[in-house]
């Protein structure tokens, strides 16, 4: 499941919504399930955004997030959830198991653990984003060998 195409500066303009926040209240999650929602078909996924929107409303914001999370880009996981010097540090990743210092993780900073864990959230799926926008070749050489051409750039 790819994430919906938004443009880079809607990315912006949410994250730097995101920072500005001084909580995470049930609108913006909503609006953040709601941007889910437009991509979920089935039944699977409607009881998903059902089950997103009871734990709204319970103020259970964290697991919400998590389960929003795992809705939208269910190739990212939880990495780390940190609490320091008065902040909240979220790191999602695709990779777990790789070491820190090799991961490439979506990272979220905020005094809000929710808020920190959307723009994490943002972040990976803008990351997403732009891995959809890459093109693989696969060239076939001439003794049946497959050469992989990743467009890097």
């Amino acid at each position: 499941m790819l994430p919906q195409r938004v443009s880079a500066h809607e990315l912006d303009h949410v994250i730097s919504e995101l920072h500005q926040a001084p909580t995470l209240t049930a609108g913006l999650l909503i609006r953040f399930t709601g941007l889910a929602s437009i991509r979920i078909s089935g039944l699977a996924g409607i009881k998903e955004i059902k089950r997103i929107e009871h734990l709204i409303e319970a103020g259970s914001d964290v697991d919400a997030v998590l389960a929003l999370i795992a809705l939208t880009l269910p190739q990212w996981k939880l990495r780390q959830l940190a609490f320091d010097d008065g902040l909240w540090h979220c790191a999602l990743s695709r990779c777990r198991a790789l070491p820190c210092e090799f991961d490439q993780t979506a990272d979220g900073c905020h005094a809000d653990i929710g808020i920190a864990m959307l723009i994490a959230f943002v972040e990976a799926w803008q990351m997403a984003s732009l891995d959809s926008d890459s093109i693989v070749l696969l060239l076939s050489v001439t003794n049946g060998d497959t050469l992989c051409c990743d467009n890097f750039y």
